[in-house]
């Protein structure tokens, strides 16, 4: 047996190998961006509702942000440990079951709360949070999640939100502590009073 592998830092001041050469993270933030807003129009739009909610629809998400930059690992469940901060996500080997897991308790929830407002915020916290929590990618995994979240949100009639959070701002700050909490306690209180503070907020500067 070899040398325990030394946990992959997920951080922002990486580096990667891409079809474009070595990147940096911002660099290929960049370059995703487009693939990713095709994939949230198609989901604003209905394209996957007859898809069930499941790793594979996941699993495609993230397949199509990252195909035509990062294709070695783009839909493919991490086979390393990583690190993201101070949190050890479960060990890779567990990480297909953990978000087996993950969707069958989440549309359990969604079939529960129907039309229970606090229920639904509720369910889509957990299933932000759980996922985040697995991070079952070894890269660019939040965005995956996020289009998952808002797959969720169009099934629930939810109007369409922004679920990026800018880093270094008093709100992702905020969003972190958030997601420390359900990690550590297993508590989406916070998380919960993000998306009503924050998320939920910004409907309002809309009007």
């Amino acid at each position: 047996m070899g040398e325990p592998t030394e946990p992959v830092d997920t951080g922002s001041t990486r580096q990667f190998e891409t079809l474009f050469g070595t990147k940096t993270y911002h660099h290929v933030a960049d370059l995703i961006a487009e693939p990713l807003r095709r994939l949230l129009d198609e989901v604003t739009s209905g394209r996957f509702a007859d898809e069930a909610m499941d790793v594979d629809l996941l699993r495609e998400f993230h397949r199509r942000i990252l195909i035509d930059v990062m294709p070695d690992i783009a839909g493919r469940w991490r086979t390393k440990p990583v690190r993201v901060g101070g949190h050890y996500p479960p060990e890779h080997i567990l990480g297909d079951r953990e978000m087996r897991e993950l969707f069958h308790r989440v549309t359990g929830r969604l079939d529960y709360c129907a039309g229970d407002v606090e229920l639904q915020l509720e369910a889509l916290a957990y299933l932000e949070a759980q996922a985040l929590h697995v991070h079952p990618f070894e890269d660019f995994h939040g965005r995956a999640v996020r289009v998952m979240v808002a797959e969720a949100m169009r099934r629930l009639d939810f109007p369409v939100l922004e679920l990026s959070v800018e880093r270094d701002t008093t709100q992702h700050a905020r969003y972190v502590t958030a997601l420390r909490e359900w990690d550590q306690h297993n508590s989406l209180t916070l998380l919960c009073e993000f998306w009503r503070d924050v998320r939920f907020a910004s409907l309002e500067d809309q009007d």
